[in-house]
């Protein structure tokens, strides 16, 4: 005697919401599976087997949701990504990088000029957030720029300068 199939019309699974009863189709193993007509939150619609709805794995959403939930888990702070350097670093991102780098890791090539000087990054930019409360978002064309040359950064003594201004605030050279 064939079991009766759970009529699952109506209901809300994951981002699915199931409009109606789809094909039923037998499978390469002979088993029936029966497909159910779903729409997607975002409004794709798509037939989705029974048992992947009832059992809650697999599909959730029609795979818009995915590329959502993924990019939430691996967000950190909406300017760069956890994660290999695979994504891109937004601006300011880069500019903290760049400042940080230089000022603490002895490998990096401008460290001689920076951190090899005694140049240190302020405790509370260690964590870039804070950088970002005080220095806000990287305006186009412009970069980090420290006012005075010896100081270190810090907000006081930082800014986001225009190539010239970077340019005329450059320390003599020998």
């Amino acid at each position: 005697m064939a079991r009766q199939a759970i009529d699952l019309t109506g209901q809300k699974i994951g981002y699915w919401t199931v409009l109606q009863r789809g094909q039923t189709r037998r499978g390469g193993t002979g088993h029936t599976r029966i497909f159910w007509r779903c729409r997607c939150d975002c409004g794709t619609e798509k037939e989705v087997p029974s048992q992947v709805l009832r059992h809650h794995y697999g599909s959730k959403s029609c795979g818009c949701k995915t590329a959502e939930m993924i990019g939430d888990a691996n967000t950190t702070h909406g300017h760069t990504r956890k994660s290999t350097g695979m994504f891109p670093k937004s601006p300011t991102y880069s500019s903290w990088l760049s400042m940080w780098e230089r000022c603490t890791y002895p490998d990096n090539p401008s460290y001689k000029h920076y951190g090899g000087r005694g140049i240190t990054v302020c405790e509370e930019w260690r964590e870039f957030e804070n950088f970002l409360a005080d220095m806000g978002d990287r305006p186009a064309h412009r970069t980090l720029d420290r006012r005075d040359n010896n100081g270190n950064y810090e907000r006081s003594n930082c800014r986001w300068s225009t190539p010239k201004e970077q340019a005329n605030n450059r320390r003599k050279r020998k």
